[in-house]
């Protein structure tokens, strides 16, 4: 029983002068990661029939339309979804988000009257 209570308190000595990683800080709010998280998925779903080389290099073009759109360099974006993936609940409400988003605009387009032609019969 003595050696327990030596060792407890030099166990939480030691993970108390563990070095901890600097945090992660994220300068893009959670609104701009939610719209281009959206958008990106988008880019992505339109590139869904395609393969290989063809979808890659239309996937990259994509993926840059949506970073000069806005506004943000790639890396810069997933620095923040590093940032991100230390809180997961911050990061389960921002794919949350992104995910209403992409909803909410489906809704929109099936509310548009598709049943004209593009001949306007």
């Amino acid at each position: 029983m003595k050696k327990i209570g030596l060792f407890l308190p030099l166990l939480v000595l030691l993970l108390q002068c563990a070095p901890k990683d600097p945090p992660v800080v994220t300068d893009i709010p959670d609104e701009k990661i939610t719209k281009i998280m959206a958008d990106l998925h988008l880019a992505d779903a339109a590139t869904n029939g395609l393969a290989g080389y063809e979808k890659d290099s239309l996937m990259k073009v994509y993926f840059k339309q949506v970073f000069e759109m806005h506004g943000i360099e790639q890396e810069r974006y997933e620095k923040n979804l590093e940032g991100l993936s230390v809180n997961i609940l911050r990061m389960e409400a921002v794919v949350r988000a992104a995910d209403s988003l992409l909803l909410q605009r489906d809704s929109l387009y099936m509310k548009k009257d598709t049943t004209k032609s593009i001949l306007g019969r």
